[in-house]
């Protein structure tokens, strides 16, 4: 059974890291991507000689304007995207401490009140002592809360502050699992703002590569005649 789990959990991670290295892998491919529309922007919009032939076929200063702004966009909305994620990768980590450190608060709690109120169901259900603690962090954060509003009020306060949960050994919880709250909604945020990030980061890579795309098929065409010209559109 524990071998079982065991191959569970590590055909699990394999999968995170295959999802992570894919994800990796598409930001060096688009990345590289940017690079190469604009060295050939740069590139063709710096021949006379091709300028000169394009435009006579409409590709003119105008085209290329457009094709440096789908440019700047993309490269902006890359960093932008990479930013967001890495902000979103730096709470992650803020926030395991955090769940930590009030998992741990909210523990000791439960470990002196269900000493002291071990033959009382009533007190256990308004405390939140039965069962372990939720996987859910919205869930922890609601039971943890509502078990130390509880705590205040009698029967509970009197015994619980005898034994070091008075109102300030109660604040301490009530400000580790806060804290846990606070962190967590700024996390949900930052993967929101990394998940709108990454869209605009998408959306403009594909402007750009449409871009990129219609003009190379295009100039390939117009300098069919010229091979010597059309390598210049393979940078």
């Amino acid at each position: 059974m524990i071998e079982e789990q065991v191959d569970a959990y590590q055909e699990e991670e394999t999968e995170e890291q295959t999802a992570a290295r894919k994800i990796a892998e598409q930001d060096v491919s688009i990345e590289a991507g940017i690079g190469k529309a604009a060295l050939l922007i740069e590139t063709v919009s710096g021949d006379p000689q091709i300028m000169e032939i394009l435009t006579e076929k409409g590709y003119d200063e105008t085209v290329f304007t457009e094709g440096r702004e789908f440019l700047a966009t993309a490269r902006s909305s890359f960093a932008s995207r990479a930013a967001a994620i890495a902000g979103q990768r730096y709470a992650s980590a803020r926030l395991s401490g955090t769940q930590s450190a009030a998992e741990k608060a909210f523990t000791d709690f439960r470990m002196v009140a269900r000493a002291l109120f071990r033959e009382e169901t009533e007190a256990f259900s308004a405390l939140n002592l039965k069962d372990s603690l939720p996987r859910n962090r919205s869930q922890f954060i609601a039971k943890a809360l509502t078990a130390i509003e509880n705590a205040r009020l009698e029967p509970y306060a009197e015994r619980l502050a005898r034994f070091g949960y008075d109102e300030d050994g109660l604040a301490q919880v009530e400000q580790a699992v806060a804290a846990l709250e606070t962190a967590d909604a700024g996390q949900n945020q930052l993967i929101s703002d990394a998940m709108t990030a990454t869209a605009e980061r998408d959306a403009a890579w594909e402007a750009l590569s449409s871009w990129v795309s219609q003009f190379r098929a295009v100039a390939k065409a117009v300098l069919r005649d010229q091979p010597d010209l059309v390598k210049i559109l393979d940078v």
